[in-house]
């Protein structure tokens, strides 16, 4: 995760009697953001847009050849 400058945003469920425990669960509880959270909903429905719209695969493994495919669909 730190070569790519990436994370999760997947949020930590709160435990009342037991402290959360590990490096990466303690640093994904202090940086989890509500905000960026709520926002994931956009991009699921944006997924399943197209999914519904162009199927779940591209037969093509080259760019310009998905480009090609994808317009002949519409």
């Amino acid at each position: 995760m730190e070569e790519r400058q990436s994370g999760s945003m997947i949020p930590i469920r709160d435990r009342k009697r037991k402290r959360i425990s590990g490096y990466y669960r303690r640093q994904n509880l202090a940086e989890f953001n509500e905000e960026i959270y709520r926002q994931s909903n956009l991009v699921e429905t944006v997924f399943s847009v197209l999914k519904r719209r162009f199927g779940e695969s591209l037969k093509a493994r080259r760019y310009p050849y998905q480009v090609k495919k994808i317009n002949k669909k519409n």
